[in-house]
């Protein structure tokens, strides 16, 4: 686990004319770099997580309006990569426990999807956290790579993480 600074998430929606979320977002991989929507690449698993979390209505954002010609980039080995999340302070502070109930679901899914299969499966996740906007703190790019048993751990790291 390690965690990284992070571009100013708010300031590339504003400067690339996208929908502001003040709640969850999914990030394309190559957010930082990309200079318009027709460049975004979004990890496939996006359409698995979001519909998890839709079941348990925990509703996620989309930056660009139109998604029909979106890119998505699909891993083919014993690696599951998550989609990239944004998460807003303000969205965090009002809903306290629902990152831990969405990574549960998270983890409820992988443990079957990776039943009988050999080998140690390997999960990589990417969340950019929001910090509490009044210190002036910058956003921060969390990453796992780990097994499924380590995300039950990751909510209370991601909360600390905020409130740094």
């Amino acid at each position: 686990m390690k965690e990284l600074e992070y571009i100013n998430v708010r300031e590339k929606i504003k400067d690339l004319s996208l929908n502001n979320g003040n709640g969850l977002i999914f990030l394309p991989y190559n957010f930082e770099n990309a200079k318009g929507v027709k460049e975004f690449i979004y990890d496939d698993s996006v359409k698995v997580v979001n519909k998890l979390w839709r079941s348990e209505n925990i509703n996620i954002e989309r930056l660009e309006n139109d998604i029909s010609e979106t890119k998505y980039y699909q891993e083919n080995d014993i690696t599951w990569i998550g989609p990239t999340i944004f998460i807003a302070y303000s969205f965090w502070s009002e809903n306290p426990n629902l990152m831990a109930v969405g990574l549960s679901v998270v983890a409820n899914y992988l443990t079957d999807f990776f039943k009988g299969k050999t080998g140690s499966p390997k999960i990589k996740l990417e969340y950019i956290v929001e910090k509490n906007p009044k210190k002036k703190s910058k956003n921060v790019r969390f990453s796992y790579e780990g097994d499924i048993q380590g995300l039950d751990k990751l909510p209370k790291i991601l909360e600390k993480l905020k409130n740094e």
